[in-house]
């Protein structure tokens, strides 16, 4: 799971800050050192909630990855916040031990992760737990970060459900 997500930050040259255990439903934050694309302000940051299975026939939809998260943590991450709070689910191979793969001219890792930001979510009124779609289009590539963080760097960071394609629609008056 943190390999995956080091390979990607590393890729985008993104900083991944310590990882902790669930301070406030944030497991790491990914940052970059200064604007990103045609932002203007500086050090745009994610915060990340990194969750892991090799149970895709419980998770994986044709359209969606679906998981459960208790109330308490749903609201947690949906709660307004300046950065993005991204849930991302990175789906292993039934076989763990062949998630990754290394030889002298590669590394692999095999499967995905993908990704929903939760700020902005509605409140779910009286339940123990939510249940959140994570789009199959939101993969968590380096192409996604460097958007998503090109899209704090613009000032736009109140989006849900977003999509890759609307980043570029965003204005920014």
């Amino acid at each position: 799971m943190k390999a995956y997500i080091q390979a990607i930050a590393a890729k985008c040259s993104v900083a991944v800050s310590d990882w902790t255990q669930d301070q406030g439903c944030v497991d790491c934050t990914l940052g970059a050192a200064s604007s990103v694309g045609g932002g203007r302000l500086a050090r745009p940051k994610v915060d990340l909630q990194m969750k892991a299975t090799t149970q895709q026939k419980r998770v994986e939809h044709a359209e969606y990855i679906s998981w459960p998260l208790k109330i308490s943590h749903y609201d947690q991450m949906r709660a307004p916040s300046p950065i993005p709070m991204v849930l991302a689910v990175l789906l292993l191979p039934a076989a763990v031990e062949t998630s990754v793969e290394h030889t002298l001219e590669h590394i692999l890792i095999r499967r995905c992760a993908f990704w929903v930001n939760m700020v902005g979510m509605p409140a779910v009124p009286e339940q123990d737990s939510k249940t959140v779609h994570l789009p199959k289009e939101n993969v968590f590539s380096p192409d996604a970060l460097t958007l998503m963080l090109d899209k704090v760097s613009r000032g736009a960071v109140s989006y849900t459900h977003l999509t890759l394609p609307t980043i570029y629609s965003v204005e920014i008056s």
